[in-house]
């Protein structure tokens, strides 16, 4: 579990940061009236006219008001679609954890699926997957859907009832669309609802392990007073998991308002995304990276004080006793027929899918031929396979990308295998990362080919191992320095440290390709695709930075009293002795950063890369495919669930491994819960 105690510290850091963002924010308002000196960093442009409006937004704004009173607007946006999708995703997390906590296995069963598949694929992804099925399948404002009394929902939006002054205000049909009430755009809605659900599994995990953490002890002492089973839930454990799990879930409700930055990809006006509309017209990148990590550190800071007035104080009685396995008992027959009753839903579920996904299916020919058929439409999968695979790669080298990808995965088990042994591990790191950055890039005998024209599922695999590499030797760096004596070193670490993580991965993505271009050499040339991996290998660091730093921590100081009286020195005993320990503390929690560094360079899409997801974009572009995005983008969720799920598997192993051998770590939730 993230404690209060930990939540306290990165708010404390925060506000120091905050004081020293303050400080040059005046600096820079006033700057550029009293010296020249300070025209690199200018926040004038907030008085201008923004030249722009935005037309969903709880605060009305005309093109011809400043863009400080735009750029609130869309904070306003950003407040209402994060406060929406928490809202949602707390009920869909605790339903989520009673599911699968069920001694009934076709509801257990079901919603570990859901839970997996939805963990285990960007979160980009599944916001288009959603926003494809919202305005390509859903019905016209006519045949609109009524799913609950007076909540309408079409290929238009969300409609809900809304008090006025004269009362309630229903939504109705009034010619060719739905009035009345409160209207939510589709953008909105599926940006609500898709973050909901993401949110919501991860979630579920926390509850399911805050449920878990509360002692046996409560649950008998429960039966004895005769409580029911909902009762006992109610009343005893559901207070009790939820204390456990109040500071993992502020880390989740951050989470979620980071990731509404991602409306920009889906046409929302987000703040994030308003933000970015200002920064493409003047150019002050640097200015809008600033005005970012203000107002998501001041939102960590007034979470982080929420936190810990609410959260009680659970850390110390976590429970450490083992948990027994309940001894088998019969099923009742309340049990035997919702187990009946569910079984039936899903088989008819699965029936209906397999339906539209196999026998009703076209698998190959034109578009034409998938126009009247009643099932999914692979024949666009087909069609454009090439273009998922390698992107827009020269069509007789191929080879060089396909080969390349699979280099990426066939040098893991040479790394696990010596993983005792720095030479292997260096060795076979720097083969896995030179060889395929050869065979794309061409040289030394092979045709070169331009970083513009890589993508694809080869360039997706090939910038995740990048990033991985390159944040396991900075963020050792950076850790170390975070945990210095000296000042000069702890701070500015704390400083990136706190800043990287606070702002969104679409700002520092937006930052960097603005940025770099600007900050090299006027006849250097900087690739878009460089630009990103920076960004995506900046945000991979700093998250495994802590996760170094605490397993460093957690290393016994009695280590460092035995290599010092083995006469080692403070250097020697630190890479020879501590390290080890260290890095084989925090593998299952590094690998779960890993498994979300693949996820990251989906979001890659925002600033141009052709990666897997920007492939997929453009395969679905072509007018004659357009109806058809929700196959490709089902295909996609289909090929990062096989890359993310075995290592998130493997994590999960090796950290139930180091909770039997140090019983001390099941104080905790699990990191891969976070």
């Amino acid at each position: 579990m993230i404690g209060r105690a930990a939540l306290a510290g990165r708010r404390r850091t925060a506000l120091a940061i905050l004081a020293l963002a303050a400080a040059l924010v005046a600096a820079a308002t006033l700057g550029p009236g009293l010296s020249s000196s300070w025209s690199l960093l200018r926040l004038d442009f907030l008085w201008e006219r923004a030249g722009f409006q935005i037309a969903e937004s709880p605060l009305h704004v005309e093109a011809s008001d400043p863009v400080w009173r735009v750029l609130l607007a869309g904070l306003a946006n950003t407040l209402v679609a994060a406060l929406s999708a928490a809202a949602l995703a707390l009920p869909i997390g605790i339903v989520l954890a009673l599911a699968r906590s069920a001694s009934v296995r076709p509801i257990a069963w079901p919603a570990t699926v859901l839970v997996e598949a939805i963990r285990n694929t960007p979160v980009l992804l599944q916001l288009f997957l959603w926003y494809a099925i919202v305005t390509q399948t859903l019905p016209g404002p006519r045949q609109a859907i009524e799913i609950l009394p007076g909540i309408l929902v079409c290929n238009r939006g969300l409609f809900l009832p809304w008090p006025t002054a004269q009362g309630i205000e229903w939504p109705h049909l009034s010619g060719f669309n739905i009035t009345g009430g409160l209207s939510l755009s589709p953008e909105l809605t599926v940006l609500v609802g898709g973050l909901a659900l993401f949110h919501g599994c991860y979630l579920a995990e926390i509850f399911r392990a805050g449920i878990r953490a509360v002692p046996l002890g409560q649950w008998n002492a429960a039966r004895a007073l005769s409580f029911g089973p909902w009762l006992t839930f109610r009343r005893i454990v559901l207070p009790q998991a939820l204390g456990f799990a109040t500071p993992s879930v502020a880390v989740q409700v951050l989470g979620l308002l980071k990731n509404t930055s991602l409306a920009v990809a889906i046409g929302f006006p987000d703040f994030v995304g308003t933000l970015a509309t200002v920064v493409n017209r003047n150019g002050r990148a640097l200015e809008g990276l600033l005005i970012t990590a203000i107002v998501f550190l001041a939102v960590n800071v007034l979470l982080g004080l929420v936190v810990e007035r609410i959260a009680p104080k659970a850390a110390g009685r976590l429970s450490v006793e083992p948990r027994i396995a309940a001894e088998p008992r019969r099923w009742t027959l309340v049990e035997v027929a919702i187990a009946l009753l569910v079984a039936a839903l899903l088989a008819s579920w699965v029936w209906a899918a397999l339906r539209w996904a196999l026998v009703d299916a076209v698998w190959s020919g034109p578009p034409g031929a998938c126009a009247d058929a009643a099932g999914a439409c692979w024949a666009v999968v087909a069609e454009k396979a090439r273009l998922l695979l390698v992107g827009l790669y020269p069509a007789g080298e191929t080879w060089r990308p396909a080969l390349a990808a699979l280099l990426v995965p066939a040098m893991l088990p040479v790394l696990w295998i010596g993983r005792g042994r720095p030479a292997i591990v260096f060795g076979g790191a720097a083969f896995g990362l030179l060889a395929p950055l050869w065979l794309l890039g061409g040289g030394l005998g092979l045709p070169v080919v331009r970083s513009d024209l890589w993508g694809g599922l080869s360039l997706t695999v090939f910038l995740s191992a990048v990033v991985a590499g390159t944040a396991s030797a900075a963020a050792l760096a950076l850790a170390v320095a975070r945990m210095s004596p000296s000042p000069g070193l702890a701070w500015p670490a704390r400083i990136v440290i706190e800043v990287f993580r606070a702002v969104p991965l679409v700002t520092i993505l937006l930052a960097a390709d603005l940025l770099l271009p600007q900050l090299a050499p006027a006849a250097a040339d900087v690739p878009k695709l460089f630009r990103a991996f920076v960004a995506v290998a900046i945000l991979a660091t700093v998250n495994l930075a802590e996760v170094l730093r605490g397993a460093l921590r957690s290393v016994p100081e009695g280590q460092w009293a035995a290599a010092r009286a083995l006469g080692l020195s403070e250097r020697a005993a630190f890479v020879s002795v501590i390290l080890p320990q260290a890095i084989r503390i925090a593998t299952p929690a590094a690998v779960n950063v890993y498994v979300a560094a693949i996820k990251d360079t989906s979001l890659v899409v925002i600033v141009g890369i052709f990666d897997l997801t920007g492939a997929a974009k453009a395969a679905v572009a072509d007018p004659a495919w357009m109806r058809y995005a929700t196959e490709v983008y089902l295909v996609l969720a289909a090929t990062y669930f096989s890359l993310c799920f075995p290592i998130a598997r493997f994590a999960r192993r090796l950290e139930r491994q180091a909770d039997s051998a140090s019983p001390s770590r099941k104080r905790s939730i699990s990191a891969s819960s976070l």
